[in-house]
């Protein structure tokens, strides 16, 4: 226990020594950098009181406005060579945009034709679909005509076949009556027959 106190009080000690520290560096550099800012103004006053400091601030008064005509000159040829960038920018996007419109339209224009055209192959599809429908409608209801037609033949064959057949029973069963009925009265047989 004994150690860990004495541990936590140096660690303590160490971080109050440490902030100290730095707050005494911080301070000698601020101390400092103030001496050397004063020492500054007071050169730069000497230097502005001085006889050749202002026959330098005429000149240069002078160098600044011929500087300035300068500068406004080169001012103005810079916004120039500006506005022609913006110009020659704005021609490429132009360019470009009318290139990127062109290419869009057409890209639009083949794909409503590409549109068209599937409708139009899935109509003339569906036409064929249809008409094959119809054509095969048609040849059942012509099979369906030739099969009633055929059934229709062979009842009235078959039917005019029993009407032959019937009638020639019929007939024969006519006759045999007659033949009878002569066997049953030979005498009018006879009579009819002399008459």
């Amino acid at each position: 226990v004994a150690a860990t106190i004495a541990r936590g009080l140096m660690r303590r000690t160490f971080l109050a020594w440490q902030r100290l520290a730095e707050e005494r560096v911080w301070k000698n550099q601020l101390v400092m950098r103030e001496r050397e800012v004063a020492l500054l103004e007071a050169k730069i006053r000497g230097y502005e009181k001085s006889p050749i400091q202002v026959l330098k601030k005429r000149k240069l008064s002078s160098i600044i406005h011929a500087w300035y005509g300068h500068a406004a000159h080169r001012r103005e040829k810079r916004a120039k060579l500006a506005q022609a960038g913006r110009l020659r920018v704005r021609q490429q996007l132009a360019k470009a945009w009318t290139s990127w419109v062109d290419a869009t339209e057409q890209g639009a224009r083949k794909q409503v034709l590409s549109h068209k055209v599937a409708a139009h192959v899935q109509r003339l599809e569906t036409a064929r679909a249809w008409n094959a429908w119809l054509e095969a409608l048609d040849a059942k209801h012509d099979k369906a005509a030739k099969v009633a037609q055929a059934c229709q033949h062979w009842r009235h064959s078959v039917s005019r076949k029993a009407w032959r057949y019937w009638a020639a029973r019929t007939a024969k069963h006519k006759s045999r009556r007659k033949i009878e009925k002569r066997w049953m009265q030979p005498t009018k047989v006879c009579i009819g027959h002399i008459v």
